[in-house]
């Protein structure tokens, strides 16, 4: 199997270098050996460090980032409106295993059978659409917010992404609003 050096850049925290789609895509037909001197580089929006590797720069965000395609030979983003030939569709939800598991469709008895009604899991107090339709959907029937804003739980829910995962599977519904709104985001 041929050996494939690669580098992770300014991505998220807690971002599993060894672990991920990227990963576990190439490994299938590379060995891959995390470098200094990488072959490619995959980054992400939070910083630039990404800059000081010259080699093929892959760039991918889950967030409301357009790419530059003068820093990035490639992009792997959610936007649906990106008309360059080196753009890739790629949304957060369609390779992050436990996403896509809460993300797809249920039969309805499942959901009825959740006793809990709905979750709201949000620290960016500025959207106020989404603060709106939280005191909208409150005043009819309660919702368990989780997170730093309105919170009414007694705290925010531990266990980082996992413990989110497992917060958001016991309700029928979550207020799944993003910080920004734009076509495909």
């Amino acid at each position: 199997m041929k050996c494939l050096r690669v580098a992770y850049a300014d991505f998220w925290p807690n971002f599993d270098q060894e672990d991920n789609f990227f990963s576990r895509v190439l490994s299938d037909e590379y060995r891959l050996v995390p470098s200094n001197d990488p072959e490619i580089c995959f980054h992400s929006c939070y910083g630039f460090s990404y800059r000081r590797f010259r080699c093929k720069r892959i760039f991918y965000t889950a967030e409301c980032r357009r790419p530059n395609f003068d820093e990035s030979d490639w992009a792997l983003t959610f936007d649906r409106d990106v008309p360059h030939p080196r753009h890739y569709r790629l949304p957060y939800y369609a390779w992050v295993p436990q996403l896509s598991e809460v993300f797809n469709p249920k039969r309805l008895e499942e959901i009825s059978e959740k006793e809990r009604f709905c979750n709201f899991i949000y620290s960016n107090p500025r959207p106020q659409e989404r603060k709106e339709f939280f005191k909208l959907l409150s005043a009819y029937r309660h919702v368990e917010s989780g997170g730093k804003v309105f919170n009414n739980i007694g705290g925010e829910i531990p266990g980082g992404f996992a413990g989110k995962i497992e917060f958001m599977r016991q309700f029928k519904f979550s207020i799944a609003f993003e910080n920004v709104s734009y076509p495909g985001y």
